[in-house]
């Protein structure tokens, strides 16, 4: 529940660092529905792996409509919505595992990557550091 909670919020945020680009239009309104109705279903299934014809089945539209909803919507694509939603819940997990018994393939798998070099080399542009490092970084209250 918790990481629900995380999740959503993070969505809300990328949602709202994007400029709003609805000028009242029923296309316009569709395609927020559009973006709803996936977000919600990648909030409520974050660990499953989803492809953008999952997605298009989800929405009940097709990639092109699925696409500029995101786009108009969040700023970015489906994929790198669901990219981004799923490397923050594994820096989140990483963040709070224990070191010594926590793997990095297992919070990653856990999240839905299987590719652990494709996951670490995301990992690293998204966040500035390897995985391995924020699973092994002091969290702030024990350190001092």
């Amino acid at each position: 529940e918790l990481e629900q909670e995380f999740i959503r919020r993070l969505a809300a945020c990328i949602r709202a660092s994007q400029p709003s680009s609805s000028n009242g239009s029923s296309s316009s309104s569709a395609r927020v529905d559009v973006a709803r109705r996936v977000e919600q279903h990648l909030l409520d299934h974050p660990a499953i792996p989803q492809t953008i014809d999952d997605l298009c089945s989800v929405a009940g539209t097709s990639r092109r409509t699925l696409e500029y909803a995101f786009r108009d919507y969040f700023g970015t694509s489906p994929k790198r919505f669901t990219k981004v939603l799923r490397l923050n819940a594994a820096r989140n997990d990483l963040l709070r595992g224990d070191a010594s018994s926590a793997k990095v393939v297992e919070i990653a798998s856990g999240w839905g990557f299987t590719h652990m070099g494709q996951f670490s080399a995301d990992y690293r542009e998204m966040f500035g550091e390897k995985p391995s490092e924020t699973l092994h970084r002091i969290p702030q209250h024990q350190g001092a």
